[in-house]
């Protein structure tokens, strides 16, 4: 069987196999830590800049309309990593006649900044956790993105122009109906133009779906690979190793990642679930297993699922998972 299959069902030698290889697994840690860094640097960044215009906006119901700034989806300008992997596809992909700021909008939610005095609102003592946000206007936040780097449904109030409900319309100015005006049958409508617009490019489709699927989807690919290694280096291995590792020396904050998920914290509780105490109280006996008694039920008398070697009468290998 594959290696460490297991889940939610084991006995106590896959769970000590398990135990050891995560906890020697943490020497990795450094070394995968600067091949993060060096593949965020070779894959490089795609930013749009964005044209911005005025609106209207209204707190809440009954209060005044304010006058707020609004990032569009209208790009203005792009800027791409010198020498990066992105550069090269986004050069490819001019040279042969696409405009790079078709291909995507490129949002990065989590570089939306905050006007507080601290890094979050959490630290600034003069912010009001109560107020109130819109699509429009979210106070004390700052933001070159259109809606704030988050496409969403949108919230509404009232009826628009010519009673027309856009609740729940996604915050992306493209999108068809609110060109429209109403929500309709497109296949029906365009069902005509369809069929002669197919016609137009049936020749050109090989040099399209080149434009399409050997570029652009590269491109849109390692953003999704930087946004994955991002998250693994500033997420997963904080939530997992954070403050247990040398490239990672402070514990994780409990505000943002939950302590009881933190490797350490499983491997004590799942240790306590399987073994008895040492009496030296080091940790646990690994020559003593849990099994508890009917008047005392602990360990493994608590979990259907998991299990002693030899459990049931069956014979187990107890070197092996």
């Amino acid at each position: 069987m594959a290696s460490f299959w297991y889940s939610g069902s084991f006995r106590q030698t896959q769970w000590k196999l398990l135990r050891d290889w995560l906890l020697r697994e943490r020497m990795a840690v450094p070394a995968r830590l600067d091949v993060i860094d060096a593949e965020l640097r070779r894959v490089g960044l795609v930013i749009l800049f964005f044209k911005k215009t005025k609106t209207t906006s209204q707190s809440g119901p009954g209060e005044a309309f304010d006058v707020v700034e609004k990032v569009t989806s209208i790009p203005v300008g792009l800027s791409v990593s010198a020498g990066s992997s992105l550069e090269k596809l986004v050069q490819s992909y001019v040279v042969l006649g696409g405009n790079p700021c078709e291909i995507s909008l490129f949002l990065r939610p989590d570089e939306v900044k905050f006007s507080s005095r601290g890094t979050d609102p959490d630290e600034d003592p003069t912010d009001d956790p109560n107020v109130r946000a819109s699509d429009a206007r979210v106070p004390g936040v700052e933001s070159s993105q259109p809606g704030f780097g988050v496409v969403a449904p949108e919230n509404i109030q009232s009826y628009g122009p010519g009673g027309v409900n856009t609740g729940g319309y996604p915050t992306f100015d493209k999108f068809p109906y609110r060109r429209i005006g109403r929500v309709i049958e497109r296949s029906e409508a365009s069902a005509k133009i369809s069929a002669k617009v197919e016609y137009a490019r049936r020749w050109a489709e090989k040099e399209i779906a080149e434009r399409r699927h050997q570029l652009e989807a590269k491109v849109i690919k390692l953003m999704d690979l930087r946004e994955q290694l991002q998250q693994e280096r500033d997420e997963i291995l904080v939530q997992c190793v954070g403050g247990t590792v040398p490239p990672l020396p402070e514990p994780p904050d409990p505000r943002r990642f939950h302590r009881g998920l933190h490797l350490s914290r499983i491997v004590e509780e799942m240790d306590g679930v399987f073994y008895e105490k040492a009496t030296d109280g080091s940790g646990p006996d690994f020559g003593t297993v849990n099994l508890g008694t009917a008047e005392k039920p602990t360990g493994l008398s608590l979990y259907d699922t998991l299990w002693y070697d030899g459990q049931g009468g069956i014979e187990d290998d107890p070197y092996t998972g």
